[in-house]
């Protein structure tokens, strides 16, 4: 696929002046879960951009990099061994863009995201942010967006994505192969903020459905996702994201519906720096029709900031879930000295994790983690 999105890159896009740019990063954790657990893990993400100014407000450009990683999970009973070794190498960007005074267009392999939620985001469709991680790593999805600017502020975006079979965001099932999903977003001002709706289609891939007998019959499975959202700002931020999935579960062991809601709002406390506050409601459930009810899953989630100068933040970011009781807790000291920077992290969860983001991760229990990164 990446071969693909290259063969398109306009040829004159190569004859221009490049800068190299990358971000080496390594971590360790530790955490205290059932045994003794420890990880060692590096990223190395490099690669090229390239623009040329074509005149009369018409810029081209291209980013072309690569992604690196490996990393190592031991644990420790009686004595310390290896229980987990990946390693990886591939594209993490890879697309050509056009730019004029009222449209954007970008083809490749490229992030895309929107919304205003940092914390727990219902329109977490394409990518895997997690607000805890100091370099705001995600993978990307190969597709085309064009985007439309309008005087007033106002946008709309169109998209379609392909070969992007990889469970995405809060996706349970995967895309199914070779099919396009598409989709759109307008965006438009209202006094100090906006309202935005959005809109996303797609094939489900059920291969990996428990298959009963007799099987399941044949067939393509839509997903459309419909989403509302919008933000105001006056003296203090609020925001608000509805999102309803409606997937076609004829014969299948899946509810049809999904429903994901999140409230939100932000402030800086005029303290010494500044204190920058954050805090969300959010909920996800499955409701038996889009505006029925859904005995959802419902979480509180928080945030702090506070510069102790050029070159040092403090940070804290907490979590409840309120149907276990249950708390989340990190706390991050990240320095800044030029090109480097060093976070420092302690966390208190539970010793499994009903977020997310964590599948997988070493933040369940309690534990540190100290990461350090280079940009050149």
């Amino acid at each position: 696929m990446a071969s693909l999105f290259l063969i398109f890159l306009p040829g004159s896009i190569f004859s221009q002046p490049v800068s190299w740019e990358g971000q080496a990063s390594v971590w360790g954790t530790f955490n205290d879960t059932d045994s003794i657990n420890t990880q060692l893990a590096a990223r190395y993400i490099t690669g090229l951009n390239i623009s040329r100014n074509l005149g009369n407000s018409i810029t081209t450009d291209a980013q072309i990099t690569a992604n690196a990683f490996a990393k190592g999970r031991f644990n420790y009973n009686d004595r310390f061994r290896a229980t987990q070794d990946v390693s990886d190498v591939g594209l993490h960007r890879c697309y050509a863009r056009l730019a004029m005074a009222n449209v954007d267009l970008r083809v490749g392999l490229q992030r895309l995201n929107f919304g205003s939620a940092v914390l727990l985001r219902p329109l977490m469709w394409f990518d895997g942010l997690d607000p805890r991680d100091p370099t705001q790593f995600s993978e990307g999805v190969y597709g085309a967006l064009l985007r439309v600017f309008f005087n007033n502020n106002g946008n709309l975006w169109f998209w379609g994505l392909y070969e992007n079979d990889e469970v995405k965001g809060w996706e349970i099932l995967p895309t199914e192969k070779q099919r396009v999903e598409w989709g759109g977003r307008i965006q438009y001002p209202v006094y100090n903020g906006e309202l935005a709706f959005t809109y996303h289609r797609r094939t489900v891939d059920i291969s990996g459905l428990f298959q009963p007998d007799p099987p399941l019959p044949p067939g393509p499975r839509t997903e459309q996702r419909y989403a509302f959202d919008m933000r105001w700002d006056i003296e203090i931020g609020f925001w608000s994201e509805i999102v309803i999935v409606d997937f076609d579960n004829d014969e299948l062991p899946l509810n049809r519906w999904r429903r994901f809601i999140n409230m939100g709002a932000d402030y800086t406390i005029g303290i010494g720096n500044g204190i920058g506050v954050m805090g969300e409601y959010f909920e996800i459930g499955e409701p038996s029709d889009p505006f029925g009810g859904a005995n959802p899953a419902r979480f509180l989630a928080a945030s702090l900031d506070y510069s102790l100068g050029i070159a040092d933040i403090v940070k804290g970011v907490f979590y409840n879930d309120l149907e276990r009781n249950e708390s989340y807790s990190f706390l991050a000291w990240i320095h800044t000295l030029d090109n480097w920077q060093f976070s420092l992290n302690g966390f208190w969860n539970p010793p499994s994790s009903s977020l997310n983001y964590d599948s997988g991760s070493m933040l369940a229990g309690k534990g540190v983690r100290l990461s350090i990164t280079f940009n050149h």
